[in-house]
């Protein structure tokens, strides 16, 4: 028996040394065969290919390939071709491993049966050619000279990919992501119709996990960072975690690099999914389609400086106005909106101070958001959304757009709620304390085109007492006009509404829009005009309609 045994060991022993001489030698065969050849391609006229090495594989019965580059080629006669390329790029891979070739059948049918392909730690470099000149005369280039296919692979697995695109010649890249993985399950491949993406290359399914993605944008002043993303096409989801649109000046200086008023935001939002994505209508016709969108978690924080004048040649535009206006068309089902927080920041015009207004814990739904032929024609954007004002009053609204008008519809409701609440935004802003007041409950409704806006409210509210401020020059503080409060108070304001005798007070919403100014400031100044119509004088009121409670 131990006599079989070494035999055994001897055998496998022998066998192992085969298999390394196998392996070793086969790398200087395909240097020997191959090397010249693969020195004189150039791929898209400028790029040259260098490798480490490659061997057979004997253990997977496939080729390892090491140390793999792309690279353009610096002869002078090459780099007179670099100005018509719009970019230049350098590609690393360290390993790519083909496991199971099938020669004798590829060699009989032209068909290249494989297990599977492993591409470990590429490194993509990506620069924008500041020279680059388009060819007066562009010749469509056309398919490799080949009949081959691929017909059989169970899985082309990417590693460790990086990717960094570089619009100048810094450092700093404008567009990164590290730690991408990506794996396409069963794909077929066919070389002879390579330029058509969608004709060459099949798949059953492909999923993708990438992590630390980074956009820089030097002109807009933002950055766009991502935690990390996964994508898998059997269940058409993609899901990002930690998006973050971060601006890269502090609030004085974004201010500063803008010659009128615009609005500084910084918004992070802790999940967003994307579910029932179509790729297929992508594909065809390059539309975005998908079935619902949640975000989870998100905080905007916007900011104003008033000190700065208004771009008189800006018109905003409605929200449907800008869906029909953008290039890319999309259809998006329903957008769920779950636990985000707004705060608004106003620095107001000759004054140091900010006003602040918070929306908390908002849960909204949009639906019908879309810009295709079909959906213009037919559907309405909805907005239902819930939230709290200062976390003190609860505040539900309805906004409806159809899609090919230039009108929409809104409505909304709030509870009871603290008057003197609103104090973060009216001292700053507009000098003005609420010192007492509550509302009971608030309603509006209404309807506006693009330049005027219309509609009724109902405001109950009681104990109303206000006080406007003054800032004397030494102290800095602010104080009360005493005379002009009182009167304001006695006389002017009414205190309550329905007031002692019941009788109640309905409000109109009437407001030209400044068409300089957005869709958001067209709505919020809208509904002030009737709280302005509310408090109006009582020999004003006089001339409305009562109704006894």
């Amino acid at each position: 028996m131990k006599k079989i045994y070494k035999k055994l060991i001897y055998l496998l022993i022998s066998i192992l040394i085969l298999l390394g001489i196998v392996y070793f030698a086969s790398g200087f065969i395909i240097k020997s065969l191959f090397s010249e050849k693969i020195n004189e391609i150039r791929i898209d006229e400028i790029y040259r290919i260098n490798y480490k090495s490659a061997h057979i594989n004997p253990f997977t019965f496939g080729v390892d390939i090491k140390g793999l580059e792309l690279i353009p080629d610096s002869s002078q006669e090459i780099q007179k071709l670099y100005k018509y390329h719009s970019i230049l790029a350098h590609i690393q891979i360290k390993k790519i491993a083909i496991h199971q070739i099938g020669l004798i059948h590829f060699l009989r049918t032209k068909e290249l049966n494989l297990d599977n392909i492993k591409i470990k730690k590429p490194i993509i470099n990506v620069y924008k050619n500041s020279h680059f000149k388009k060819k007066k005369k562009s010749e469509k280039k056309e398919a490799p000279d080949t009949d081959v296919i691929i017909t059989q692979l169970n899985d082309i697995q990417i590693n460790d990919f990086s990717y960094s695109y570089y619009v100048k010649g810094n450092l700093i890249s404008d567009f990164s992501f590290e730690s991408l993985i990506l794996e396409f399950n069963h794909p077929t491949i066919n070389l002879s119709k390579i330029p058509d993406i969608r004709e060459s290359i099949r798949f059953d399914d492909i999923s993708t996990d990438m992590e630390n993605i980074s956009i820089k944008n030097t002109k807009t002043h933002y950055h766009i960072n991502l935690k990390d993303l996964h994508y898998n096409k059997q269940n058409s989801k993609l899901i990002i975690h930690g998006f973050a649109f971060i601006p890269q000046l502090d609030k004085k200086a974004f201010a500063a690099s803008h010659t009128y008023q615009s609005d500084r935001m910084n918004l992070n939002i802790s999940l967003i999914e994307l579910l029932n994505i179509d790729i297929q209508r992508f594909l065809k016709d390059k539309t975005i389609c998908i079935k619902k969108m949640n975000v989870k978690g998100a905080n905007l924080e916007v900011f104003r400086d008033k000190n700065y004048p208004i771009d008189l040649k800006k018109f905003p535009k409605l929200p449907q106005q800008a869906l029909r206006a953008s290039k890319q068309k999309f259809e998006i089902d329903s957008i769920h909106i779950i636990h985000a927080n707004v705060v608004y920041l106003e620095k107001a015009e000759e004054t140091k101070k900010v006003g602040k207004i918070e929306l908390r814990n908002i849960n909204a739904k949009v639906t019908n958001m879309g810009n295709t032929k079909a959906w213009i024609s037919k559907k309405k954007m909805v907005v239902n959304a819930d939230f709290s004002l200062y976390d003190k009053g609860h505040i539900h609204t309805k906004l409806t757009f159809p899609l090919k008008a230039n009108t929409f519809y809104y409505s909304g409701h709030l509870s009871k709620m603290s008057l003197s609440a609103f104090n973060p935004f009216t001292i700053p802003v507009a000098s003005l304390k609420i010192k007492s007041g509550e509302t009971s409950k608030l309603d509006f409704q209404g309807s506006a085109n693009n330049t005027f806006s219309s509609g009724d409210m109902d405001f109950y509210y009681h104990d109303l007492k206000v006080s406007l401020l003054k800032k004397p020059k030494k102290s800095g503080k602010a104080q009360e006009y005493k005379i002009v409060n009182y009167i304001a108070n006695r006389m002017l304001i009414p205190n309550e509404n329905p007031d002692k005798k019941g009788r109640f007070y309905h409000a109109s919403i009437d407001f030209e829009r400044d068409k300089n100014k957005g869709f958001f400031n067209y709505l919020v100044k809208s509904i002030l005009s009737g709280l302005k119509d509310t408090l109006i004088t009582q020999e004003n009121k006089k001339n409305k309609k009562t109704k006894k409670e």
